[in-house]
């Protein structure tokens, strides 16, 4: 609803088909309708959207890659075990915010009692990422407590980089 009223655009959900219940769940508590796509489209379809988005928010996901291949900048949240260090979009100018836990990234084996880091980003946050992604300009620093902020960009080695932007001295 944020990027909706914010910046007048249409929001897409993407999902598989055993994510049908948060779709339906988000599409009954938004303001304004998001198309729904989760769980309806083919590979082919899929990667077809995803080249028409201006930008991508998302966590470590198969879509997140083919945004990437795209050249459709990311925000991504970085969840669980997900670090965008190893797991990120291959391609220059994505934002990764990672929760500025002890605990983040957790091991993919552990069995978390307690998600904090689902918690831990928040809607402030991503909206900002947003604003940077599409050039806004700086955004105060307080919008990202808790949370690291980090772009990616290729260095002149050719090599992926990520340079922390926002409490990065507090991350990994």
């Amino acid at each position: 609803d944020r990027l909706r009223e914010r910046w007048d655009c249409s929001v897409v959900l993407f999902g598989g088909p055993g994510e049908r219940h948060l779709a339906e769940e988000v599409v009954a508590t938004a303001k304004h309708a998001p198309v729904d796509a989760v769980g309806k489209t083919s590979i082919e379809e899929l990667f077809s959207l995803v080249k028409r988005l201006t930008l991508l928010v998302t966590n470590d996901t198969g879509t997140m890659h083919f945004a990437a291949a795209a050249a459709v900048p990311s925000v991504m949240l970085c969840l669980g075990p997900a670090f965008f260090r190893g797991t990120g979009p291959y391609s220059s100018g994505n934002i990764a915010l990672k929760p500025d836990l002890p605990c983040s990234p957790c091991p993919y084996s552990l069995d978390c009692t307690d998600p904090i880091c689902k918690q831990s980003i928040t809607v402030d946050a991503v909206e900002a990422a947003c604003r940077l992604l599409l050039d806004e300009g700086p955004v105060p620093a307080e919008l990202f407590d808790g949370v690291s902020v980090y772009r990616s960009g290729f260095g002149q080695d050719r090599y992926l980089e990520w340079e922390g932007m926002y409490n990065t001295d507090h991350a990994e």
